[in-house]
C-alpha cells in the first residue's frame, strides 16, 4: 500500500527579520539588565535549533513524498509510514534499537514486504543481468542464503545480493515476519477452537490435534518465498500462503 504525503512547508525567518529582531531584542536587554540579556540569547539560540529542526523534517518529508517504497507498517512505536528504500540501509555506526520503530510479525507487514519485493525484485536481477527469479529463496538456522540446486544464477545472485546488502535485508526481513507470522496462526487457530469446546472429550480432542504447540523441540513452519517467471513474490509456509 503505497501512500503520499501533504508536505508541510517549515519555512524559517528571513535574515533581514531576524536582524531586526535581535537588535530590537538587544536594546531591550540593555536597558533590563543581564537576566534580560541572558533571556534574549536562549531565545535567538532555541530559534536557531527549532529552524534547523525544521529544515530536516521537511527534506526528510519530500524524500518521502517522492518514493514509491513507503508503506504503512505496524512497529514497535505505532503505525508508522516507513520507507525501505532508506529503512534497509546498512548504519555506518551502532543503532540504538530503542530508537527506531521495528517492525512487527503482523500479517499487514508481510502483505507490504510481499508487495514492495514482487516491485523491485525483477529490476534487480535485470539490473544484475540474471535472466530469472529462481523458484524459491529459503534460509537456514543460520540465516544463510539457500538456493534450488538446478538454479542456474545461483552463483550470480549471490554474488549480487552480496554486493547489495540492503536488497539481501529485505529478503530476510520478509521470510523472519512471515515465519513468526505463520506460528502465530497456529496458535490462534488453537486457541479459537479450544474456546468453542463444551466437553472435556472435545478438549482432549483439540489438545490432540494442536499436540505439537506444546513440544518444547517444536519446528517452526518451513519458510520459502516462491517467485513466479515474472518475478512476483508468494511467501508461504508449509507450501500454504502466509497472506
Amino acid at each position: 500500500m503505497s501512500i503520499s504525503f501533504n508536505l508541510v512547508n517549515y519555512s524559517t525567518p528571513s535574515a533581514a527579520n531576524n536582524t531586526t529582531s535581535v537588535r530590537e531584542s538587544n536594546a531591550t536587554a540593555a536597558t533590563s539588565g543581564p537576566d534580560a540579556a541572558m533571556n534574549v540569547t536562549n531565545e535567538a539560540a532555541m530559534t536557531g535549533a527549532d529552524a534547523e529542526t525544521s529544515v530536516a523534517i521537511s527534506d526528510s518529508a519530500k524524500r518521502m513524498s517522492h518514493s514509491d517504497s513507503v508503506y504503512i507498517m505496524n512497529t514497535s512505536k505505532g503505525d508508522r509510514a516507513i520507507d525501505f528504500n532508506t529503512y534497509f540501509e546498512v548504519p555506518l555506526a551502532p543503532v540504538d534499537l530503542d530508537s527506531i520503530p521495528l517492525l512487527l510479525p503482523t500479517g499487514e507487514n508481510v502483505k507490504n514486504l510481499q508487495a514492495h519485493i514482487s516491485k523491485v525484485f525483477p529490476n534487480f536481477l535485470q539490473q544484475h543481468n540474471i535472466p530469472e527469479a529462481p523458484a524459491t529463496i529459503k534460509f537456514n538456522n543460520e540465516g544463510q542464503l539457500v538456493l534450488p540446486k538446478d538454479y542456474p544464477y545461483a552463483e550470480e545472485l549471490k554474488a549480487a545480493l552480496a554486493d547489495s546488502p540492503n536488497m539481501m535485508r529485505v529478503l530476510q526481513t520478509a521470510n523472519a515476519l512471515a515465519s513468526h507470522v505463520a506460528a502465530l496462526q497456529d496458535s490462534i487457530a488453537f486457541n479459537e477452537a479450544y474456546s468453542k469446546t463444551t466437553t472435556q472429550a472435545e478438549m482432549d480432542a483439540i489438545i490432540n490435534q494442536y499436540r505439537h504447540l506444546f513440544n518444547d523441540n517444536r519446528k517452526m513452519p518451513e519458510m520459502a518465498l516462491q517467485f513466479s517467471s515474472t518475478g512476483e513474490l508468494t511467501i508461504t509456509a508449509n507450501n500454504q500462503n502466509v497472506v
